[in-house]
């Protein structure tokens, strides 16, 4: 088992909305795959 931690982080805009569209894809379940 890893151990994780939470981190809150900002991003520019440009890649938050990247990030949100690869989920609204399917291609990842959550932000938080993405960023994995």
């Amino acid at each position: 088992m890893r151990n994780s931690q939470p981190l809150t982080i900002t991003l520019p805009l440009e890649m938050a909305q990247m990030v949100k569209d690869k989920v609204a894809s399917g291609e990842y379940a959550t932000e938080s795959e993405v960023i994995r």
